[in-house]
């Protein structure tokens, strides 16, 4: 959902349909085929190339098959409300609401995700805190689209984004030498060992995304 945003900008910037009946296409069957009436998401659908049809859905990133991938929520919940401010479309936006709610009735104590809303090992298990920045970012484009009850996601970035700056965000105390600024303990591919816990760039990224929408910045069409 989140490699739509560049077609969306095509089709505005050229004026050709293509660009956004692809986009619109791609996002119908992700719609249909990765998430789950919870509003939960599946990580990766695979297709009989014969029939078109699903024969196999599985995670590559999270603990096991029927579970959910939190980052996986997070690009659903954004990209589903980039579709709406897109094609003003009422059925995305449902959508990126039902993932935000996923998030919130599963994070009651701790609005920063972990790596699978499903792991066995919670609270212990690995956080993915690049997951948290992504979904702040999309409840704040949800109340800015009134999604919801007026301040439910606004009220629910707020949480992750207090959360994120207060207990993760360098310096985490007088003997944290690190740079000041950068979003620690984001996990790329737990089971291949791929940057567990590590700063990477997208959570970085979507956490001054946030932070810019918390500000009433807004974000550029």
């Amino acid at each position: 959902m989140m490699n739509l945003q560049v077609l969306w900008w095509a089709a505005r910037e050229t004026g050709d349909a293509r660009y956004r009946d692809v986009a619109v296409a791609h996002a119908e069957r992700t719609a249909a085929w990765h998430v789950r009436p919870d509003g939960s998401c599946v990580r990766s659908v695979h297709f009989d190339p014969a029939t078109g049809e699903p024969v196999k859905r599985h995670t590559h990133q999270g603990h096991h098959d029927e579970g959910c991938w939190s980052r996986g929520l997070g690009w659903c919940a954004v990209g589903f409300a980039e579709a709406h401010r897109a094609t003003g479309r009422a059925d995305f936006l449902a959508l990126a609401r039902r993932a935000l709610d996923y998030h919130i009735a599963h994070t009651s104590r701790d609005p920063v995700t972990l790596n699978d809303y499903d792991d066995p090992l919670l609270p212990d298990a690995p956080r993915d805190t690049s997951a948290a920045a992504i979904l702040a970012s999309a409840a704040l484009a949800l109340e800015e689209a009134g999604g919801g009850p007026p301040g439910r996601y606004r009220n629910e970035a707020g949480r992750i984004l207090a959360a994120l700056v207060t207990r993760f965000l360098t310096p985490v105390g007088p003997d944290d030498r690190r740079p000041p600024g950068m979003l620690p303990h984001t996990c790329y591919n737990l089971h291949t060992n791929e940057a567990p816990d590590h700063e990477l760039i997208w959570g970085d990224y979507f956490l001054l995304e946030a932070l810019a929408r918390w500000q009433g910045r807004g974000l550029p069409r």
